[in-house]
């Protein structure tokens, strides 16, 4: 029998303590759907080259089927890439040696504390109600006993940060 912690109200279930099972349960869904992703890439792979030149009806069919915005993307992930790589990569190493770590973690809160409206709202229209009202929580004793959610009261008293993506709303919509 494992131990739990007693709950908020009369009314919540008991929660483990620990998470470790469930944990290591979602990393096996992980590394699955990753091995999954990555057959499926190289599978596509193939498709992506062009057919021999030589080849007149295969290459009218790939002139058709081809993205004409190629070109651009291309150059637009290589700029995107050497900004990264000059620019974000440094800044964001200098970040890491010059600021001390609990300013690290009180800046990290405060961004978490103001997505919290928005995961709500995406919570809210995903149906899980439990989700959006342990965000609504958050949200307001972050804001408050936080101090602006500079610090995370709210996850010492289990109520812990969750993602609740636009994208996963639309899915479900």
């Amino acid at each position: 029998m494992h131990s739990a912690v007693r709950p908020t109200s009369p009314m919540a279930p008991m929660r483990p303590l620990s998470d470790a099972p469930r944990r290591a349960g979602r990393n096996a869904r992980r590394r699955g759907r990753l091995a999954l992703g990555l057959l499926c890439a190289l599978g596509l792979a193939g498709c992506a080259t062009p057919p021999p030149a030589d080849d007149k009806d295969a290459m009218e069919e790939f002139r058709q089927t081809n993205d004409p915005l190629e070109p651009a993307n291309r150059v637009g992930y290589a700029i995107n890439d050497a900004v990264d790589t000059a620019v974000a990569e440094p800044i964001a190493r200098g970040y890491r040696a010059a600021v001390p770590a609990p300013v690290r973690t009180g800046v990290r809160n405060v961004l978490n504390n103001l997505n919290a409206p928005i995961v709500f709202v995406n919570d809210t229209l995903q149906g899980k109600p439990r989700r959006a009202g342990d965000m609504l929580v958050r949200f307001l004793v972050n804001s408050t006993v936080g101090v602006a959610g500079i610090f995370d009261v709210a996850g010492a008293a289990g109520y812990k940060q969750h993602g609740g993506g636009a994208g996963v709303t639309m899915a479900l919509w």
